[in-house]
């Protein structure tokens, strides 16, 4: 009886705790244990954060700032799609502003990977006057969550009074979203969609909606105050308008390294000690030559390839069925275009299906292709489940390298067990210890790429020497979350076969080790440093520091003697003119040239196009790039000795001075392993016509440039924490609040 009174009495408690317990079983595991963590960690009102000196951010703000983000974007339903508002607005307007904060906002690595891509090569073309340090910096990992950045931008544009009514965000909503979807949604249609998924209120998200509006109103006040003066409007056309033209003979020291002297073991100790720690290829003004023997970071690569002709001649004749069913099923691959009426130019054209007997040749090799693809893809898929099974076991968050190796698939046995069940050849094996030089010099790895989402694709090379030594996936933007001994797969290339025939590939690559740089401890280092092969190694490939080191040496034996010839053929043209002179120097050093004959030619006279002259900022951002560069590094490396080149010799001249005239200036290019003897140089400046047609052009793209290097300091997560003076409570804390928390206004 005391027991049903108990009952009776506390009814009310009971069915709520029922209707709790109900709710937390319906949710699961996950629910119930935030919802135990979020009871064990004060609840709503716990301080997660300051700033402002001193102000609060509580759970429930956060959890809110969540649920306010996930109004704008989300993958999961009906949103008001911010993340492609922010693009267009920045492809419309030519503002990298609104793209900057969908970074910041909704973070994408293959988008950050793109924009970062872009900003570096419009420094290198001297269009933003940005090094790439300093766009590295906005891009480089942070340990700030796009909540707590949401809810900082929000507050600083609140305090600046850019605030946006609710009437006014409603507006240009509805004018957006009929632009980015060409009027086939509606904005109203969409606000309830989104209000259904969250069970918010229309004005909580088109309030949501005003701060955003608010937030890039407040960032193009602050970042569209640069006044363009007409100082640099014409500074600028004169800068990047102007021209060099040049008559110049350029004598190689490539020339003469073969005909010095092997250097003795004290020149050997004394080169390697002086340049032992300098990474090769970084060009400075104390090393022009760029010398270096410090080993950079190091990747040892097994392979797994497939013949893709083994398998095409295995794929059965197509009949003549399967031909007609092709054709029928892929009718807009076999159309040509022609004029709706021969008579009228302006009547347009219309698609025509091409008839089925002419084009019966191209159906079968197309769907010889398709089933050729489809089977190495199939081959690849079962490779790689089968070398990634014991995965299955690891935590790969905690995983060590060690573990990743115990678990990773034999290649091998793969292979051979493959091989067998589909009758085609499978070549695997290990590559060496390979630097980015000996990637970018193998004829497989060099050429592979691996595609994007975007229809893009970037350098195999890129992703394997982003992956960490220590066992974590690798992080690069715009680039593939991949750990060591982890599969890359599928990827396309080729091979040249022991009789020189062309062999397609398709393959699976893991990298299975890593070494970090190192500073050689003696001028004899050796590693070896084989590629990718269909065939094992007749010898094995060494790469020797000593080697390296000797060459170096000769190199600069060699451009003492260039150096010497073009003392002597400044001294001929001096006396008696460029025309005898050069005739004497052939004479001197060059009796047997044949002029006709290119490999037995001396150095000629050319005359170089007029080119513009690259500024420091531009050669200064050419030098990081190819500091950081892979695939495209000889591409990178000859447009640098250009812009260095012509810059070069542009400084020989005065300032004021249009044209060199005839003259015999003998300039060294250490750089390019060449010494240069200027005929002539000739200033092609811009003209008045040049700056009237172009100052409008040249005033908006500096304030559009400005705001580019202002909005990277802007958008900065590290600025923005930093101007809010904010702090997580504890120096570790990443608070993650997935329950739906009862909100309030409360910051």
């Amino acid at each position: 009886m005391h027991f049903v009174k108990w009952i009776r009495k506390n009814e009310r408690k009971i069915m709520a705790w029922v209707v709790i317990l109900i709710m937390i079983s319906f949710v699961g595991g996950y629910g119930l244990q935030q919802f135990l963590m979020y009871l064990g960690q004060g609840g709503s009102k716990r301080v997660i954060a300051t700033y402002d000196d001193g102000r609060k951010i509580r759970a429930i703000a956060f959890q809110q700032a969540q649920n306010e983000l996930e109004i704008l974007h989300s993958t999961n339903g009906p949103s008001l799609m911010a993340d492609r508002m922010l693009s267009v607005l920045s492809q419309v307007n030519g503002d990298l502003s609104p793209e900057l904060l969908q970074l910041i906002l909704f973070p994408d690595t293959r988008t950050s990977g793109e924009l970062r891509l872009q900003l570096i090569q419009m420094s290198e073309r001297g269009q933003l006057p940005l090094k790439l340090d300093q766009i590295n910096q906005f891009f480089a990992p942070h340990r700030y969550q796009p909540e707590i950045l949401w809810i900082l931008l929000k507050t600083e544009a609140a305090e600046a009074g850019c605030v946006v009514t609710q009437g006014e965000a409603a507006n240009f909503l509805r004018q957006v979203i009929a632009g980015m979807t060409q009027n086939k949604l509606d904005a109203n249609q969409l606000v309830s969609q989104i209000s259904l998924r969250t069970k918010k209120t229309d004005e909580q998200i088109i309030g949501t909606f005003a701060s955003l509006m608010s937030v890039m109103n407040y960032a193009d006040l602050v970042l569209g105050n640069y006044s363009v003066t007409s100082e640099e409007i014409r500074a600028s056309v004169a800068r990047n308008m102007e021209r060099l033209k040049a008559e110049v003979l350029q004598i190689s020291a490539d020339s003469f390294i073969d005909q010095q002297a092997e250097p003795d073991s004290q020149q050997l100790e004394r080169q390697f000690q002086q340049f032992k720690a300098s990474v090769p290829g970084l060009f400075t003004q104390d090393n022009r030559y760029a010398f270096g023997y410090k080993i950079p970071k190091t990747l040892q690569v097994e392979y797994f390839l497939v013949n893709v002709n083994d398998i095409k001649k295995k794929i059965p004749t197509p009949t003549s069925e399967d031909l007609e069913n092709y054709y029928s099923r892929h009718l807009s691959d076999y159309q040509k275009s022609e004029p709706i009426d021969p008579n009228n130019p302006d009547a347009g054209s219309r698609n025509v299906n091409l008839p089925f007997a002419q084009v019966i040749t191209r159906i079968r090799q197309d769907i010889e292709r398709q089933k050729t693809e489809d089977q190495a893809s199939a081959i690849l898929n079962e490779a790689r489940q089968m070398t990634e099974t014991g995965f299955d076991t690891v935590e790969m968050d905690t995983a060590t390298v060690d573990q990743l190796q115990q678990a990773a698939g034999d290649y091998v046995t793969t292979a051979n067990e493959l091989s067998r069940k589909y009758g085609v050849s499978i070549y695997t094996g290990k590559t060496g210890w390979l630097r980015p030089s000996d990637v970018r010099g193998d004829p497989f790895l060099q050429r592979v790429y691996i595609p994007t989402a975007t229809g893009s694709s970037v350098p195999l090379m890129d992703l394997l020497y982003a992956i960490p030594q220590d066992g974590k996936p690798s992080s690069q933007p715009g680039l593939p979350s991949v750990r060591i001994w982890e599969n890359i797969s599928p990827l396309s290339g080729g091979l040249m076969n022991a009789d020189n025939t062309y062999v397609p590939l398709r393959a699976m690559v893991r990298v299975t080790g890593i070494r970090e740089p190192l500073v050689p401890e003696s001028v004899d280092y050796t590693f070896e440093n084989n590629g990718v092969s269909l065939t094992p190694p007749i010898e094995k490939k060494i790469f020797s520091v000593k080697e390296q080191v000797v060459r170096d040496i000769k190199t600069v034996q060699a451009m003492d003697e260039a150096r010497k010839q073009a003392d002597e053929l400044a001294a001929l043209v001096k006396k008696d003119g460029w025309d005898k002179g050069l005739k004497q120097f052939d004479k001197t050093y060059y009796p047997d040239a044949d002029p006709n004959n290119p490999l037995t030619a001396g150095p000629r006279l050319r005359t170089l196009p007029a080119q513009p002259v690259a500024s420091q900022t531009q050669i200064d951002s050419m030098l990081q790039r190819l500091t950081n560069s892979s695939a495209m590094v000889g591409m990178t490396l000859n447009r640098y000795l250009n812009a260095l080149l012509v810059r070069e010799m542009y400084e020989t001249m005065d300032p004021d001075q249009q044209t060199t005239g005839e003259t015999a200036t003998v300039l060294p290019f250490p750089q390019g392993r060449e010494i240069c003897v200027i005929k002539e140089l000739t200033k092609e400046p811009a003209t008045l016509k040049d700056y009237q047609d172009n100052k409008n052009r040249v005033a908006l793209q500096l304030a559009k440039l400005s705001k580019i290097d202002l909005g990277l300091i802007f958008f900065n997560p590290e600025n923005i924490v930093k101007r809010m003076h904010f702090e997580y409570t504890e120096p570790t804390q990443q608070p993650k609040i997935a329950d739906d928390e009862k909100q309030d206004e409360e910051v």
